[in-house]
């Protein structure tokens, strides 16, 4: 991946949080991939503490264009407030 960015809407409530976003990856060979997500977790104190996503394709470059790709992250928030993330999925390019 070359580089990233994404926009996202939170909805607090208490000590949760939930919300959706849409991320855009740009791939070294120019491919973009729009990806949506979904999300739930807690805060704690005001700042991020853990949480969960669900997350799919909605738009693929070359190499996905016309696939499917999707799966789950769960993330923790870090000592230095950015947040790890680990993430699992399949994909499956578009056959032609």
């Amino acid at each position: 991946m070359k580089s990233d960015i994404g926009t996202e809407f939170l909805y607090l409530k208490g000590d949760n949080v939930t919300g959706q976003g849409e991320f855009v990856e740009s791939m070294e060979n120019g491919d973009k991939n729009v990806y949506k997500y979904e999300f739930s977790g807690t805060v704690k104190n005001g700042a991020f503490e853990s949480g969960t996503n669900k997350w799919s394709i909605i738009e693929g470059g070359r190499k996905m264009m016309g696939g499917k790709a999707n799966g789950t992250c769960k993330a923790k928030a870090n000592p230095d407030q950015s947040t790890s993330f680990d993430c699992m999925g399949t994909n499956s390019p578009a056959t032609t």
